[in-house]
Order: structure tokens, then C-alpha cells, then sequence
């Protein structure tokens, strides 16, 4: 059986939870597939890295300065690095990226980049390899989704992945594909009825913004790619 995990923001809130996130991973070879919020409050009177950058948004809209708040951010993202013993240099991407911010910066772009660096790190413990979705989700010039271009980003993505697998990991994933399918569209017809579960993993209901149109989507990309589980294992 192939297992997907998602951590919320708390249990990714500074080097400490990044070992326990390890811990718990790396304890069982089928947990191959890892979702990561952005790192969350660490204490009461902590901020999470979301509210801090969609504070920074609020800045940009207004003409005043956030560097104060981007500091305090990049020193978050460098104090795990640094904790952990890490080789990524998250300050330069940073310093990079917060070098392109103006009032222009869409507030879903910024505050993408709290999961972005997190995760990038994450990947990094775990010895996992990172997936951008920004590599796998394409738009067109004039703002439409680029459905053709999506498609074919995902299928070469899911096969590089799925190669990768071992039999029983194959095996595993086949199996599951159905159950995910079955729980991702009871969530997204009733986000209410699912609200306990999404709060498990750190997410809204009211902010969920995945649709079940793009689920079916997806759905129509990987269907074609998972073989029929042959119940071997």
C-alpha cells in the first residue's frame, strides 16, 4: 500500500516538529507521498507564516514597507534549515524572491510561498524529492487555464514517480487510487460534513479552493495511468 500524508502548519512549526514529521514518515516505507502546510505558530503567542505574509500583501497593496516582516519570516525558514543541518540555502531563493514583491504580487502567489519554502525543506529531511505545482499547473497568456499543457506536466510527473515505486508500491498505489478518488469527492461535494477532517490537516473548509471540477480534471489525467490492482500483495 502506497500512503499519502499531510501535516498542518503546528506540525511543521520549527526544527523540532521537522524531526517528528521525519520521524513519523520514515517509520513506514509505504508513507511515500508528503503534503506540507506552512510552518504554523511554534508557541500561543507565535504568528503563523501564512498571516505573516498575508500581512506582507496588505503592505504591498498600501505603499508601506514590509521588510521587517519578510525578515522575520526568512529567519524562520534559516533557523530550521540551520537547526537541521541542512544544505538548501533558503536565504538566497528568499532574498530572491522577495526582491520581485511589489503592489503587482497577487496575494495567492505570496502567500503560496509560506508551503513552497517549508516544503522544500521538508523535502530535504525526509530525502524526498520536491514537486513544484507551479511545474505541473499552466496558464495560458491570457489568464485561461492552459488545460492541454497541465495534463501532459502531470502525466510525465506521475510517470516519473510511479516508475520509481517498487512492485508493491505499484501494487499498494493501485489499490488506493479508488478510496482516494471516493474520499476526495465526498470532501469536495460537502466541505461542511468534512470539516473536522480538513481542521486534522490544517486546512479551512471556507478557504478550500481546489473545486470538484478540478478534481475531475485530474481525475481524466490519472485515471488512464493506474493499472488495475491485481490484489499480488
Amino acid at each position: 500500500m502506497l500512503k499519502v500524508c499531510k501535516f498542518g502548519g503546528s506540525s511543521v512549526a520549527g526544527a523540532e516538529q521537522f524531526r517528528k514529521v521525519r520521524d513519523i514518515v520514515l517509520s513506514d516505507d509505504s508513507r511515500r507521498v508528503v503534503v506540507i502546510s506552512a510552518a504554523g505558530k511554534r508557541t500561543s503567542d507565535d504568528h503563523k507564516l501564512t498571516d505573516l505574509l498575508y500581512l506582507c500583501h496588505a503592505h504591498l497593496t498600501y505603499g508601506v514597507s514590509c521588510a521587517d516582516i519578510l525578515a522575520a519570516i526568512r529567519s524562520r525558514f534559516v533557523s530550521i534549515r540551520d537547526e537541521l543541518g541542512l544544505s538548501y540555502r533558503v536565504e538566497d531563493e528568499f532574498d530572491a524572491y522577495a526582491a520581485t514583491l511589489s503592489r503587482d504580487t497577487s496575494v495567492d502567489e505570496l502567500v503560496s510561498r509560506g508551503e513552497y519554502f517549508t516544503a522544500r525543506l521538508m523535502a530535504e529531511t525526509l530525502g524526498y524529492a520536491f514537486v513544484d505545482a507551479a511545474d505541473c499547473v499552466f496558464f495560458g497568456f491570457d489568464g485561461q487555464f492552459d488545460r492541454a499543457r497541465t495534463d501532459a506536466a502531470i502525466e510525465d510527473a506521475y510517470t516519473q514517480w510511479y516508475d520509481n515505486l517498487s512492485d508493491i508500491e505499484q501494487e499498494g498505489f493501485a489499490e488506493a487510487w479508488p478510496m482516494i478518488k471516493e474520499d476526495a469527492a465526498a470532501l469536495l461535494k460537502d466541505k461542511d460534513a468534512m470539516a473536522g477532517r480538513l481542521d486534522d490537516v490544517g486546512l479551512e473548509a471556507d478557504k478550500l479552493t481546489f473545486s470538484e471540477k478540478d478534481w475531475n480534471a485530474l481525475e481524466e489525467v490519472v485515471d488512464p495511468l493506474v493499472p488495475e490492482a491485481k490484489g499480488e500483495y
